[in-house]
């Protein structure tokens, strides 16, 4: 049985939200303030963590999964149009969903030893330079292309 560190998986989960959420805003041509995009991420931090709790298997649920999503792009993007909301909101879930894709590709092709998903959260021990420099990198590719 793996370990899992809950202050390594919220510390990670707050980064990648974070990056998510500020390429949301870059994509949508929307400038957040920063502690907006901080308190989001916290929020699907916090949210990572509950996951792992086997009482909390409610927020698997779809609905609960699209109203956390919502909730993250309200609080860091605030009062907007129902159209811009839905623009952001799917932008959001859509880096999310790419995320995933290539998250579980490397898992399926790789299977690294580090690497684990549980109830829909995936963790894995990764070097934080090696992290740093691979999320730097797919926010430079979407800062070019947008």
């Amino acid at each position: 049985m793996q370990t899992i560190y809950i202050d390594e998986l919220f510390i990670l989960n707050v980064y990648i939200n974070y990056l998510l959420l500020a390429a949301t805003g870059r994509i949508c041509t929307i400038r957040p303030r920063l502690y907006r995009i901080l308190l989001g991420a916290f929020l699907g931090g916090f949210y990572a963590i509950l996951m792992f709790f086997p009482s909390m298997g409610f927020l698997e649920n779809i609905v609960v999964k699209v109203i956390l999503a919502g909730s993250m792009v309200a609080v860091v993007f605030g009062s907007t149009s129902l159209r811009m909301f839905a623009k952001l909101c799917a932008s959001f879930l859509g880096l999310s969903f790419a995320l995933a894709g290539l998250l579980l590709l490397v898992w399926i092709f790789a299977a690294p030893a580090g690497m684990r998903f549980s109830n829909g959260v995936a963790y894995f021990e990764i070097s934080p330079l090696l992290l740093i420099a691979s999320t730097a990198g797919c926010y430079l590719v979407i800062w070019i292309f947008s």
